[in-house]
């Protein structure tokens, strides 16, 4: 047998061996995608022909990764995209536009990105805002996510001849017994950790920690940008068990930065005060700058003002949750002692209201509704408790106005 024939069957065989190998592999990745779809489907509970939608929405992800576009700022500790974009509307000339400026937190923000898609549910304020009748609605995105007082009070401030009524929606940021930056005083605004990070101090744990989230964030998004992928059922079973194990990863690895990152910086009070004390505190900032701003945009401005105190899913007897919300709106850990938050908020929330300022309580409003509206285990809802809320919010300002108008005609 000649050297070529030799050649041509080596290589025959080497092709054939190869196609065995192929549709081996080929038949491996069937059974693997069969047996995922099965476990996603019936341990899961997740029945999707692709999961797009469930990597865009991740809110693990969205809560590790939310100052991604935030960026410092001078007087309100950072600002995000759409304050700098509510800043530049508010530049240009208003006069023939009512402004109603939204501020808070992240609730507050996710309100005023739907109240700006949806406006009607506000220009019914026109019936007891008369200015409001012959001007065009505008409403401004004024909140930032991780917000809390006084940082609405020098946002109210700032932006205090360019509004016609400002809507305040917040509190829960407020209760928090710790948060990003812990350092003394607590009146400082809440500030994202990457502004003001010293690697030399976090050590390992702000490697391993950063590092942790990138592989994080790449295999979440990863999917987005590959359609195929985002139909994988293997994938999506790999990333939904990897993905708890990362979070916990980041937060222990974030907890222990800070600690050492912050804590050389932390004043003796606030190292050796409970997170009850620290809690109580932090609401008695709460109620002091919720006064402050009050007394400055309607003593010293002379424009309307509203607070409102934002609703939350721990506490109880608030909503009759849904099987989703079981799922995915409770860190269970922290039922109790949130719980204990909301009460001691709703306690001040009283007393801010006993000093003749327009204070609502919203915590009520999902009484009635047994459909889901939470969508993480922070605080956040969907497009129903964003419409219920904002029902909620022009009902109680029609009802204020209202009064207003009756009082001011009596006199």
């Amino acid at each position: 047998m000649n050297r070529k024939l030799l050649a041509r069957l080596y290589k025959s065989i080497g092709r054939s061996r190869m196609a065995r190998i192929l549709v081996v592999l080929l038949i491996s990745l069937v059974i693997l995608e069969v047996l995922s779809k099965g476990i996603v489907l019936f341990a899961l509970g997740v029945s999707k022909s692709h999961y797009r939608t469930v990597y865009e929405k991740d809110p693990q992800l969205k809560l590790l990764t939310w100052t991604e576009r935030y960026s410092p700022h001078p007087y309100f500790g950072y600002e995000s995209s759409h304050l700098r974009e509510a800043e530049k509307i508010l530049l240009e000339d208003r006069t023939n536009e009512f402004v109603i400026g939204i501020l808070g937190g992240s609730v507050a923000s996710g309100l005023a990105n739907y109240a700006q898609r949806n406006p009607d549910h506000f220009e019914t304020l026109s019936e007891v805002l008369p200015p409001l009748v012959d001007k065009k609605l505008r409403i401004v995105n004024l909140a930032l996510g991780g917000g809390k007082q006084p940082q609405q009070f020098f946002i109210a401030a700032y932006f205090r001849e360019k509004l016609d009524l400002i809507i305040n929606l917040d509190g829960w940021n407020d209760t928090q017994s710790s948060h990003f930056l812990p350092i003394y005083p607590l009146d400082f605004p809440t500030l994202s950790s990457r502004f003001y990070e010293r690697a030399g101090q976090g050590g390992a744990y702000g490697v391993v920690g950063r590092s942790a989230r990138s592989l994080y964030t790449s295999l979440t998004r990863l999917p987005t940008q590959i359609p195929d992928l985002s139909r994988s059922s293997f994938y999506f079973l790999s990333w939904s068990a990897s993905r708890n194990v990362l979070y916990r990863l980041i937060r222990h690895c974030e907890s222990r930065y800070y600690a050492k990152e912050f804590g050389d910086h932390q004043s003796k009070s606030l190292r050796t005060s409970s997170p009850t004390e620290i809690m109580a505190k932090r609401i008695i900032i709460w109620k002091k700058y919720t006064i402050l701003q009050n007394k400055l945009v309607r003593d010293v401005i002379d424009i309307p003002i509203v607070f409102f105190l934002q609703p939350n899913q721990y506490l109880k007897n608030s909503k009759p949750f849904s099987d989703e919300e079981k799922r995915i709106a409770f860190n269970q850990r922290s039922i109790e002692i949130n719980h204990k938050r909301m009460m001691h908020l709703k306690a001040a929330a009283r007393e801010v209201r006993d000093e003749a300022i327009p204070m609502f309580d919203l915590s009520g409003i999902y009484t009635d509704t047994e459909e889901t509206v939470y969508i993480d285990t922070c605080c956040h809802v969907n497009e129903l408790g964003n419409r219920i809320m904002a029902d909620a919010i022009v009902s109680h300002l029609n009802r204020h106005f209202a009064k207003n108008d009756a009082t001011e005609a009596g006199e």
